[in-house]
């Protein structure tokens, strides 16, 4: 059995622009009208793509996938038996930010542990430059999991064992500095 090759045409939905796509990018804003564009199987999909404010002039914004998530602890255990902290931090829904460029996994789970720790609130600004997007809308939700299991395996608890559940709200797509 073989599997014939698919060509997707890399023109903007709105204005029929060429997109300039390199392999390894999965969204992009069209230079011609401004819209965002994310990568599906079946085309390109209309995305909306927000932007901070404010981020430095003269420098790339960096894109995330932003959500809120709810953690829900099914079972954990740790060798000191403080599994309170645990339970008390993830009590309230968290702001998950995924680094959604290329970086290596422990830069992308030091960052987006980071985030979660001292999340800020999401202004609205202006267009900028931003690095490529690389990192799959459906690919976020394993490294927000990822995110979840560092924060607990760095806790001085000495974590032994976890389950738990997450829920992430509507994936945004950010530009932050």
């Amino acid at each position: 059995m073989t599997e014939s090759v698919r060509l997707i045409p890399m023109l903007c939905t709105q204005c029929q622009t060429a997109i300039p796509a390199q392999p390894d990018e999965v969204a992009w804003v069209c230079p011609q009208c401004g819209q965002g564009l994310l990568f599906s199987e079946t085309g390109l999909k209309l995305t909306a793509i927000q932007y901070f404010n404010p981020i430095p002039p003269g420098s790339k914004g960096r894109p995330f996938w932003v959500a809120s998530g709810q953690v829900v602890i099914n079972s954990r255990s740790a060798y000191s038996g403080r599994e309170n902290e645990s339970l008390a931090f993830w009590k309230m829904p968290r702001p998950f930010y995924i680094p959604a460029y290329n970086l290596p996994l422990e830069q992308l789970l030091a960052e987006g542990t980071r985030l979660v720790n001292a999340p800020f609130t999401l202004q609205a600004g202006p267009a900028v430059p931003f690095l490529p997007i690389t990192l799959a809308r459906q690919d976020a939700v394993t490294f927000a999991e990822f995110i979840v299991l560092s924060i607990e395996a760095n806790r001085s608890d000495k974590l032994r064992n976890i389950k738990f559940d997450l829920k992430l709200s509507n994936l945004q797509l950010w530009i932050l500095p």
